[in-house]
């Protein structure tokens, strides 16, 4: 069995094919965004302050300052992602020092809490084989009530919504509670650094149960999957594996070309010509509902003309129109068809297979090789156009 983590499932949520090259393939990719490494250098900055704590020696703002900035120093690359082109990673990193000077003047001098663990590496037990990863930033107590601490550098501040729905720590205080029978309640604690403010909820059996649930149903749709498909969204700029994902590759591929290199690309061609038939049909939309529209009055006066000769066929100099009538059903009510149906014992021989449903049972490779034999299987592919972003957009 495996190992999972916050990370790996959220991973599996937001892109499958990130999932299968990260976990299932094991490739690596040594990017990183900038957001994250700032978050890092914050992370380890204020696990110094602590471990230094715990040993009865406090730093000054101005050293843990100097040990942030030193740590940014030796660390940073220019190989890291920096998504939004009008900050620079000076920006970021003075982002990171407000993070810690926020936080050390509100909390200075350190003794509202007695500091457990800090950087936790402890495993939950999920009960079937597989285990979940406890990474605790900040492990507390105050008497015989425990508190999960999160330290966050977003930009965004979070709300009692996120805090009700979070797995991460909720995951965590499950661990606690199996951990520590001592613990009377149990508080999971985001410190969201850049607006100097704490979110604190607490969670009861209950919720925590709820969500290790769904954790482990999480968990099992990712080991039933087969298919490992992209999802081009939002997040795609800020992605460590963009360069490997073949949603990006031939965009990359054309940045690195002269302009004469790209007037000559076939991709490049093939889908200009495409985008000008696409636009010549959407500049004729209108002339083609109104041509659609006269071809309807049209058929309507050919079959009056038929109906009056008592023909079936009608001609005109190189074209015929063949007249076939029958009969259009449809229900108003479906609910009720089907309770007479089943009333009259007419309903099993009506009833018709679901083949979306059995398709994705096929595809999911969830049913009986037998039935699956049945079944003719091949791959087609559709085409969607859509326009690039620009940088500014």
């Amino acid at each position: 069995m495996a190992n999972y983590s916050n990370t790996k499932i959220s991973t599996f949520e937001q892109c499958r094919y990130k999932y299968d090259l990260k976990y299932n393939k094991g490739i690596k990719s040594y990017k990183n965004t900038i957001e994250a490494f700032m978050g890092s250098m914050v992370h380890e900055t204020l696990e110094k302050l602590y471990t230094d704590l715990r040993y009865m020696k406090k730093l000054s703002l101005e050293e843990l300052l100097g040990i942030y900035n030193q740590k940014w120093k030796e660390n940073f690359t220019h190989e890291i992602i920096i998504a939004k082109k009008e900050y620079t990673a000076d920006n970021y990193r003075l982002i990171g020092e407000d993070c810690i000077r926020k936080y050390y003047l509100r909390f200075d001098p350190f003794d509202q809490e007695t500091i457990i663990g800090l950087e936790t590496n402890d495993f939950l037990d999920l009960g079937d084989g597989n285990t979940y990863s406890v990474r605790i930033d900040k492990f507390s107590c105050k008497g015989n009530d425990y508190y999960v601490c999160d330290y966050k550098t977003e930009s965004r501040m979070r709300t009692k919504d996120d805090a009700d729905h979070d797995r991460q720590l909720s995951m965590y205080a499950k661990w606690v509670r199996e951990t520590y029978p001592d613990a009377e309640n149990i508080y999971v604690l985001w410190h969201m650094l850049r607006f100097d403010k704490d979110l604190v909820a607490e969670r009861t059996d209950t919720e925590m149960d709820e969500i290790f649930e769904n954790t482990k149903r999480s968990i099992k749709e990712i080991e039933s999957c087969t298919e490992w498909p992209t999802n081009p969204g939002t997040l795609c700029d800020y992605c460590d594996y963009k360069g490997q994902c073949p949603e990006f590759t031939h965009l990359i591929e054309i940045e690195n070309m002269t302009p004469e290199e790209i007037s000559e690309d076939a991709g490049v061609g093939l889908v200009d010509l495409y985008t000008q038939a696409d636009d010549l049909i959407d500049k004729n939309k209108e002339e083609i509902k109104k041509l659609e529209a006269e071809k309807e009055n049209l058929k309507n006066e050919i079959v009056c003309f038929a109906e009056k000769k008592d023909i079936t066929c009608v001609y005109g100099t190189d074209h015929k129109i063949s007249i076939k009538r029958s009969q259009r059903i449809t229900y108003e009510d479906k609910d009720r068809l089907e309770s007479v149906l089943k009333e009259k014992g007419l309903y099993d021989d009506l009833s018709s297979i679901s083949y979306p449903r059995l398709n994705s049972k096929i595809k999911k490779g969830d049913i009986d090789s037998d039935i699956k034999e049945l079944a003719h299987i091949e791959d087609i592919e559709t085409v969607s156009l859509s326009k690039i972003k620009t940088k500014k957009e």
